[in-house]
């Protein structure tokens, strides 16, 4: 945890994860402040971006929390992973015993996938760079990223398929870091200055926070005096007004049959989402979703961003 924290001397609340993060929270100190989160705690973090984050693999192994927090990571940023010295493969997994079936312990069972994952990590291919207690040095700020930059092409193409009112129901699917939180906040803003009843849902606030920073800064540049018009979905389906537009923000982490009851709250919904299946959304929005709204309406319009806004390619 020091050679990390000696790493990101420069960066801006760095976020440490781990099995078991007592033993981080107990360093906590005003002089080096971090963020922590559990393995349980990690989908908390599903849209929201880093400077730097540490991945503790030392008491278990989640490929879950390795792909979605790797996608948190801003450009010039850092992503690490802690092992210990000693044998990791002999340690006892302390996550696998969610995914054992009755009567196996995690002592009985040999982890084929951390043997393929550190397989993979001394591999010549490897984007990690093992690193030298005696040579770590600070790493440089990151560079500053234009949170405010104007639309991509890609995106301002985007943006006219969502304004042109001509589909009841648009998928926007895009991997991490590609600007659909910024396409969203900042086409919410545009359709609220020209009168449209428009409301935004998302698993929790936390997961728009890019949305609504960049709803913000277009609300300024365009003269709107609104907040966003947020609400949780289950309120949302709780409130009897009808709306032009909905937003859905995470939608791969809303159950099926929410989506698709919050697919009658409006004349045109927008469903936003990475769809990659991690722990506990699976594949129910690409293939059950999906599926449904093309049954549902032949006014579907499916998008997609490629260039990545967060990172260089």
């Amino acid at each position: 945890m020091s050679d990390f924290l000696r790493l990101t001397e420069a960066f801006t609340a760095p976020l440490v994860c781990a099995y078991d993060v007592s033993a981080y929270d107990a360093l906590m100190n005003p002089s080096t402040p971090f963020l922590t989160r559990t393995f349980k705690q990690v989908r908390q973090e599903l849209g929201s971006t880093h400077d730097a984050v540490l991945v503790d693999l030392t008491q278990g192994i989640s490929a879950s929390v390795l792909a979605i927090l790797s996608g948190t990571v801003r450009g010039n940023g850092l992503f690490a992973i802690a092992l210990p010295d000693d044998d990791w493969l002999s340690l006892v997994d302390q996550d696998l015993p969610r995914y054992l079936p009755w009567p196996y312990k995690p002592e009985q069972i040999d982890s084929s996938f951390k043997r393929f994952f550190l397989n993979h990590l001394d591999s010549p291919n490897s984007p990690f760079q093992s690193i030298n207690r005696k040579t770590i040095e600070a790493l440089p700020a990151p560079i500053p990223i234009d949170k405010n930059a104007p639309l991509t092409k890609e995106q301002t193409h985007a943006q006219a398929s969502l304004l042109d009112q001509q589909a009841e129901s648009y998928v926007l699917i895009a991997p991490r870091g590609r600007g659909k939180s910024t396409l969203l906040g900042d086409s919410i803003a545009k359709l609220l200055k020209i009168g449209k009843r428009v409301a935004v849902t998302a698993p929790n606030q936390a997961a728009i926070s890019t949305l609504k920073a960049r709803f913000e800064h277009t609300t300024k540049s365009i003269d709107l005096n609104q907040s966003l018009p947020f609400f949780a979905p289950d309120a949302l389906l709780a409130d009897e007004n009808q709306w032009d537009y909905l937003f859905v923000d995470e939608a791969s982490m809303i159950p099926v049959p929410l989506l698709i009851a919050l697919n009658q709250k409006a004349k045109h919904c927008v469903f936003s989402t990475t769809d990659y299946g991690y722990e506990g959304a699976g594949k129910g929005f690409g293939i059950r979703f999906c599926q449904y709204l093309k049954q549902l309406n032949s006014s579907l319009k499916e998008l997609s961003l490629r260039q990545p806004i967060r990172w260089g390619k």
